[in-house]
Order: structure tokens, then sequence, then C-alpha cells
């Protein structure tokens, strides 16, 4: 709390100091201090008042009396012509005290005239307040400042009579001059105070009008000072509601009887007719009739504590609160749904709903611990048992109170976690289900891994066995083939039998597809080989496709067979050229096999060069596809049909096809209407630009 002797303290250090200050206050604190500070200010103003409280009424023999006793007046007496420097005919009192001059300087104006001495800002406003004081015949009183024989600007309050002679003519002013300076100082402490405090204040007296408000009265009220100073009840601010239990305390503080509340809540109507919730505080200023208000806008408090009642009462979550001591202060609602009980209930008997679960022993133990360092804890979980048995978890959050250091109470909320611990229960016991089931699987894998490492090793075996079949295919039997294949043809000219010749023509027929089948075979071998790389090289596609045309036009000749290329013959491609021309000559061959032997036959190849991929197709007017051949063409020994007479199949050809297209990263399908209505091959290419990269 502040001490006002040391708010005294700063304020005369800066006239602003008071502000300053109360700006640090609590609200309470800022009331008191404020109501304090315009008592002190009124108390200063007394004295004055006392010696002035009624008007002037001097004659030549009042006059007199007055001088004999000049010992008792705390200030000046002054009798002066009414002319313009105000003649002084007689003087005295504290003359040197206020002014710093003897009394002698301003007899007859002897030295000079005490309107010498009053401030230049104030000189006329005082002669106009003197001459219309003659010009009426009513005593005048007037405020002013003047400049003492030091230089300091002094306030004074001067109040006087015209003193008239039987004709009633104008004979002398007679009057009283005071030194106000402090209670100047007292109302300047007081004004800025009063007006800037960021709290509504306002002066009434008995007739409940408002003589004087600040400026945040004026903001709170939505009125102009204008409208409201001297003319407006403090009740005009007042809903009907709350104006007859404030007009009841007024009466009493009138009075003097009952015990009128000095502060309390009540409804304060603003000149739109908005209402606002204020707090209001009245006290008497000392020696005076008048009251002064302090209004304290608590509107949106209000609205908070409704929201957060709203929201305490309508959560699911229960909330509460207790003492240090482990009372129960508050209980929220939702103890009815929770509990089964009434809050009421469960703040009498709460310890009847905490189980004898260790894990409450720890939670209790936290809650000790916020207690005593007034800091918030980690939340936890306690086990309670419902007013119908029924057990319930819940998860504890709680907040300490503290003031001065030392908490003061304890609130939290509870929230309803059963569903979650059930799931959580449910989810461990599934959790060691899964942990038992992944041992039992680490320990299947351990086998499978064992027998996998065992097949892996036949696997590899089995390789080798292949490669060395592969390396016997092409050394121990392709070899022996080549001398019969090259002698046969030779024996066959000499020979003149006809049957002879015959079977000799089948037996080169047979070695030459022996010869095929040992080829293909050799050549799908070596594309299965991971270890086989492809060199690819940068060429035009027309130009080769056309290449690989010319090499068989004598079978497109003996056969009546057409083709037709439709390719840009700018479209370049980056493909190994050798696997291009095995490719490229499966395809046609193909065509020509499957063509039957009484039609033309006819084969377009034709190129679609997009950005990405070039897709090449190769479009026959041969056997057709089924469903079924088409969804096994490409596999190992399938054979579609019968190839024309004279002409062989292996039944690997589109294999080599599927497997060269594979290794380039690139896609191969068929489309077919049906038996009797041709074929349309597909490959596509991806369009790259020249590596030297090998691929696998």
């Amino acid at each position: 709390m502040w001490k006002k002797n040391e708010i005294d303290q700063q304020k005369k250090d800066s006239i602003f100091g008071g502000i300053e200050i109360i700006e640090q206050l609590r609200e309470d604190e800022k009331l008191g201090l404020l109501q304090s500070e315009i008592h002190d200010g009124y108390e200063e103003m007394d004295p004055v008042e006392e010696v002035c409280k009624d008007n002037l009424q001097l004659n030549e023999e009042g006059f007199e009396t007055i001088i004999l006793n000049t010992n008792n007046v705390p200030g000046i007496i002054i009798r002066c012509v009414n002319d313009k420097d105000r003649t002084i005919e007689y003087i005295d009192g504290e003359v040197e005290k206020i002014t710093g001059y003897p009394i002698s300087d301003f007899t007859n104006n002897n030295v000079r005239s005490y309107n010498s001495i009053i401030h230049a800002d104030d000189i006329e406003r005082v002669d106009k307040a003197v001459q219309e004081s003659v010009n009426n015949k009513q005593p005048y009183v007037v405020e002013y400042r003047i400049v003492n024989k030091e230089g300091t600007i002094k306030w004074v309050y001067e109040k006087g009579n015209c003193v008239q002679n039987d004709k009633d003519e104008l004979i002398f002013l007679d009057g009283f001059i005071f030194d106000i300076t402090d209670r100047k100082k007292a109302e300047e402490k007081y004004y800025i105070v009063f007006e800037n405090t960021g709290t509504s204040m306002g002066i009434f007296g008995e007739d409940s009008i408002i003589t004087k408000c600040n400026c945040s009265f004026e903001k709170l009220s939505g009125y102009k000072k204008q409208e409201i100073e001297g003319k407006m009840h403090w009740y005009d601010f007042v809903s009907e509601e709350s104006k007859k239990r404030m007009m009841q305390y007024h009466k009493q503080r009138s009075q003097g009887t009952g015990n009128p509340h000095s502060e309390y809540e009540c409804d304060f109507m603003k000149k739109n007719g908005d209402l606002k919730t204020v707090i209001v505080n009245i006290s008497m200023i000392p020696n005076s009739t008048k009251r002064i208000v302090s209004l304290i806008d608590i509107s949106k408090r209000k609205s908070t504590e409704e929201k957060l009642r709203n929201i305490l009462e309508n959560s699911t979550n229960l909330f509460y609160a207790h003492t240090p001591e482990q009372e129960i202060t508050y209980l929220s609602p939702q103890c009815r749904e929770l509990l089964q009980c009434e809050p009421e209930e469960a703040m009498v008997r709460w310890t009847e709903f905490i189980t004898d679960n260790p894990i409450n022993n720890e939670g209790f133990a936290i809650t000790k611990r916020a207690i005593e360092t007034g800091k918030r804890q980690e939340p936890y979980r306690l086990e309670l048992e419902g007013a119908k048995g029924q057990k319930i978890w819940v998860e504890v959050r709680e907040t300490p109170i503290v003031k001065n250091g030392v908490t003061m109470s304890i609130v939290g909320s509870l929230t309803n976690i059963t569903e979650r611990k059930n799931a959580e229960e449910k989810l461990y016991a599934t959790y060691n289900q899964l942990k038992d089931a992944h041992e039992v699987l680490s320990s299947v894998n351990e086998e499978l891994e064992r027998k996998v490492e065992e097949k892996t090793q036949d696997i590899n075996q089995l390789i080798i066995q292949k490669d060395e079949f592969i390396h016997m295919l092409g050394h121990d039997l392709k070899n022996p083939m080549t001398p019969i294949f090259t002698l046969l043809p030779l024996v066959e000219k000499k020979i003149e039998d006809p049957k002879l010749k015959d079977m000799i023509f089948h037996v080169i027929k047979n070695t030459r597809r022996m010869k095929n089948i040992i080829d293909e075979t050799l050549k799908l071998a070596r594309l299965d080989d991971i270890t086989m790389t492809i060199e690819p090289v940068k060429f035009l596609l027309k130009d080769e496709i056309q290449s690989i045309i010319d090499e068989n036009m004598n079978l497109f000749n003996e056969h009546n067979f057409k083709v037709e290329i439709e390719i840009d013959k700018t479209c370049s491609v980056y493909y190994d050229k050798n696997q291009f021309y095995d490719l490229v000559s499966n395809f046609i061959t193909n065509a020509v096999k499957y063509t039957p032997d009484d039609s033309v036959g006819n084969l377009k190849i034709h190129s679609d060069c997009k950005d990405d991929e070039i897709v090449l197709s190769f479009v026959d007017s041969g056997c057709g596809l089924t469903d079924e051949q088409k969804e096994n063409v490409f596999e190992k020994f399938y054979k579609i049909g019968t190839p024309r007479e004279g002409m062989t199949s292996s039944g690997l050809g589109l294999s080599i096809c599927k497997r060269i297209v594979d290794k380039h990263g690139g896609r191969i399908w068929v489309e077919s209407d049906g038996p009797g209505k041709g074929s349309r091959f597909y490959i596509s290419i991806k369009n790259l630009v020249e590596d030297k990269v090998k691929y696998g």
C-alpha cells in the first residue's frame, strides 16, 4: 500500500508526480488516495472561507473596530479610493509578509501603488471585478496573482465592499486580502489528480446537483461537462432499479443516520441509454455538505465473469477450488454428472469419493508441492468412486492462487478420462499381445531367413549349372552343328536319287531349325543374365528400320508381302543397335510367318514421337490373336499357331523382344481385334539424351 507522505514527497518533485504514482495503484487504493487529496484541498481552503463567510458590511465605525484588532486578522486590511491606481488611504496587517514591501511604501501610494504589484495578466480582470461591484453596489470577490519584492508569484484572495455616505455616494473601497498560495497549490494538486485519474469522479451537494466532474466522468456518461456541471443531478445517471436504494443512502448521509454503504455496485445510464455496471464509492468532504463520488466501470469485468461462469457451468470439465487445508470452497455443476451427486453434498463428503488406489497418493503429493511452492505442477490422475459405486478416472490440472508469496487457495479442473483410461488399458493389452506376436514372428523370420539363405545358395548353384549348360550348348552342341550345316548342302547337290535327295532336304531343314533354336536360346539366356550390359548409341529411326527391311527384301518378295514405313526421317533414338536389329527383325519375320499363304501380307511400321518417349508400332494383316494368346504371347516357347510353309518358329522370338525392351526401360504390348483380324504390336522407347552409361 502506498503511504500518503511518500506520495506528497514525490509531488513536491514533480507537479505530475501524483499521476505517475496513481497509475501504479489498484483501483481501491486509487480511490482512497484521490479522496484523501480532495479532502486535504478543502481543509486548506477552510480558514479563508471562515474569515470571509459573510459579506463585508463595513462602515466607518466597523472599519475602526477592525483596525483596533489588526493582530487578529490573518491577512491585509485595506481602504482605498476608487481611482485609476486605487490610491491607498489605509493599509495594515501582514503587508510585508505577503508583499515583501513595508506598509509605508503603499500608504498614499508613496513609493508604489498596490496595483503595481498585481500580475500583468490579472490587472485588467481585477479592475473589471471591482468596477462591476461599484456599479452594482455589491461586494466583490476576486482571486489574482501578485509579484512580491523577491519576484515570487503569490496567489491572493480579495473580498471587499463599497463604503457610501448618507447620500449613497461612494467614499472608499474597504476589504481584506489573504495569501491563498498554499490553497491554490492544493487546488492545483487536487485538479491534477481529479482530472487525470482514470477513475470517473464528480462532486455534488445536498441538492444532488453535480457541481464538478472530470474528463473520465464525461467520457463514461457520454455528456459534455457543460451539460453536466450545475445542471444535472447524480440520480439522472442511475437506473430506476438502483435509484430508490441510492436515494435512501443519500438521505442517511445528509441526516447522519443509519449506516449507508459507501461502496456498492449499481447500473449507470449513459446519454444514449446504454447501461454500464459501475462500482460507486461516495464519501463526505470534510467540513462540508458536499460529497465526492468515484465510479469504476466494471462492465467488461462483469461480462468476463458472466462468460467465465457460462464456460464453467457448460464445460465438460468439473471445476473446483479448495484452501491449502483441503477445504472445498467451490464445485461446479458438472459434479452432478461426474459424481452423481449435488455440489453441496460433494463439498462435504468429497473424501469419500477418493479410492485407496496408490496412484492417488502421488496426486496428493503433487498438490502439496503446488501449495508449498506456489507454482503450477504437472497434471496428474486420480481414481474416484461415484455416489453409485462406479469407478471414475479423472485428469487433474491445478493452479495455486498466490498473494504476497503465500498460497491462498488452489483452483483446478477434473477431466473425465474413464473411457480414455479403459482404451489405454485395452491398447496396453493389445500391445502386449503384439509384443508376444512380434517375438514369435521374429523367431519365424529367423527361420525363414535361414531357409531363404539355403534356397539362395541352391538358386546360385542352379544359376551356375545353367551357365555351364549354356556354355555347353554354345560350345559342345553348336560347334559340331557348324560342319553339318555347311556340308549337307554340298551332299544334297551330288545326290541324284530323288528319294535320297528328299531325305537330305528334310535333314537340312531340321538342322536349320535346330541351329535357330540354339541361337535363340543363347540369345535369351544372355538377355536374362543380370551381369550383361547394353551399349546404346544414337541413330535415325527410319534409316535403321529401312536398312533392316532391305536385308529382308527377298523374304518379302518370296511371300508377296508389302511393307510401309511411316516414320519422321528426323526422329532419332538412343538404343543398343544390335538388340534393336533383333527386335525389329523378330516383328517383321513374325508378320510374314503368321500371314496365311493364300493372302497378300501387309505390314505398316509407324512411329509416334512424344516429348518423353517414342511409340513404335508394327501393324500386320496376319492371323490375329485371341484374348488368351494376347496374355501369353510374350512367354517363353509360347506359339500362337502354325507358321507358313517352309518357315519355323522356336517360340522364343517375342520373349526375346520383351527382354530387349525391358533392358532399355520401355514397355511392350499387343492389341488385336480377334483371330483373322491381324495384330498391332507396340514398343515404347524412352526419349533419352545421348549418354555413355551402359544399361544392365
